[in-house]
């Protein structure tokens, strides 16, 4: 373990330990100015109206992402493995589908001309190997074996603790993380182009087949009997907790939040698509197909 951790240490009160990196900064200010921006030119243009449920989702995912990467749960992610677990939860289950469910490309498209969104967007969907790419990346089994592979391997000790020790592992860990989720729930909720979101059935196998990957991890976490991850056994622990009730802590958040977002999202898709008889049939056998033309 390095001598110095990766954050300067914070003495002050714990729900004040913000620190904004300039870049993460920069990102979320240009990401809020942008989406602002297009809504504006929608509403200058009086063409269609927004649904308000839009900006509320994404503005709220942009402070869920503020408060993983620049809160409490990044300053002592070295000194809890509760919080860093809470940071990758709010990062992965909250965040990713609120932004989403912003729908953050349909309303910049909205916001310009169909003249100019067709200029923009045609040729570069027209390239043959764009749209082969964007087939396999969206293809359920693809996205299912990225987004929990990743989730399993970063979660190993030796890679979960080489994130702790390194600024760039752990911007990696970040990248890998947010990306996974966000094509994820993007295929699920509602992607661009449309063709590429996936059947009711096939969304809800996805879902129960992440959260099962997901609560297996966490079971592991609260019953191992030992503190798996060595880095915080030389780091401080917080509210005087011992590491393994930590790391146990740690195993119930994910357990808790993911259940309760995989299981939501599972009775919502059901509650839109009860009754639709072609929706909900042999998602097995989707999946099946789905993978042949990977």
């Amino acid at each position: 373990m390095p001598d110095t951790l990766l954050h300067s240490y914070y003495s002050g009160p714990f729900l004040l330990a913000w620190d904004f990196e300039p870049y993460i900064l920069f990102m979320l200010i240009f990401a809020a100015g942008l989406y602002g921006l297009a809504l504006r030119r929608i509403g200058l243009s009086g063409v269609r109206s927004v649904p308000r449920s839009y900006p509320i989702a994404f503005y709220g995912g942009l402070i869920a992402f503020a408060a993983a990467l620049a809160g409490p749960f990044h300053t002592y992610n070295e000194n809890s493995f509760a919080l860093h677990m809470g940071q990758h939860v709010v990062m992965m289950l909250i965040a990713a589908p609120l932004l989403v469910l912003g729908r953050p490309v349909q309303v910049a498209l909205w916001a310009i001309s169909p003249e100019r969104s067709g200029a923009v967007l045609g040729p570069f969907l027209r390239r043959g190997w764009i749209r082969g790419l964007l087939t396999v990346v969206t293809n359920p089994i693809v996205v299912l074996v990225l987004l929990n592979v990743n989730l399993v391997a970063w979660h190993h000790p030796d890679f979960y603790v080489a994130a702790l020790e390194s600024t760039l592992v752990h911007e990696i860990e970040h990248i890998l993380f947010m990306s996974t989720a966000l094509l994820f729930w993007w295929i699920i909720i509602d992607p661009v182009p449309r063709h590429h979101k996936v059947r009711a059935d096939v969304a809800i196998l996805m879902l129960f087949i992440s959260g099962s990957v997901g609560d297996l991890v966490a079971l592991y976490l609260i019953f191992v009997p030992d503190v798996i991850y060595p880095f915080y056994l030389a780091s401080d622990t917080l509210w005087g907790m011992s590491e393994l009730a930590d790391q146990r802590a740690g195993g119930v958040i994910m357990l808790v939040v993911g259940t309760a977002v995989y299981f939501g999202a599972t009775f919502a898709l059901i509650a839109k698509n009860f009754g639709n008889t072609e929706s909900i049939h042999n998602p097995a056998g989707e999946l099946q197909q789905a993978s042949d033309t990977v």
